[in-house]
């Protein structure tokens, strides 16, 4: 939805048709003339009521006729700026046009033959190296993890053949010692 000032509507509907095709327009236009003249006599005739209530409590007498007037005064004074906010709408109404868009793109027809096979063949490669990308972006992150992970599991293999070797040695070096011992 759109707010454009009254006089510009015609220049900017221009300028619109020239961003592409138009299926369908509608120009909707309402006569607030009527309801105008109406809001202000009635502005008019209240904001008569209200001075002659100032008036009034201007020249009470007693206390009970002077809140009588004020509570009168209060209810008016309501209904006034009631009615001078519905007319400022209503200028808003008259100096603004609203303008509802609905946008659409026109879908395309996939070519044929090798030229269309050509087309999604680019589609195709520019997806992949997009994929590609987004995924060398998430792992970069992760090579300081994997990497030791990566040294934790070599330490640990490496630890694991001395340990072969140093009990290998030992149960040779048992056996050299217990073949001394019968011999």
């Amino acid at each position: 939805m759109l707010r454009i000032p009254s006089d510009k509507v015609d220049a900017v509907l221009a300028e619109a048709k020239k961003l592409g095709a138009v299926q369908s327009m509608s120009i909707g236009r309402t006569d607030v003339t009527s309801k105008r003249v109406d809001l202000d006599a009635r502005i008019e005739a209240l904001q008569t009521s209200v001075n002659r209530l100032l008036e009034l409590m201007g020249r009470a007498g007693n206390v009970a006729d002077l809140l009588a007037a004020e509570s009168t005064l209060t209810q008016r004074q309501a209904e006034l700026d009631s009615l001078r906010a519905q007319r400022t709408a209503l200028h808003d109404e008259i100096d603004y046009a609203t303008l509802n868009v609905n946008l659409s793109v026109k879908s395309t027809v996939p070519r044929v033959g090798f030229l269309g096979a050509l087309q999604q063949g680019w589609h195709s490669l520019i997806a992949v190296a997009h994929g590609v990308m987004v995924a060398v972006g998430f792992l970069i992150p992760w090579i300081p993890v994997l990497a030791a992970l990566a040294l934790v599991v070599v330490l640990v293999l490496r630890r694991k053949p001395f340990r072969r070797a140093s009990s290998t040695e030992a149960s040779q070096a048992s056996t050299l010692i217990d073949g001394d011992v019968d011999t």
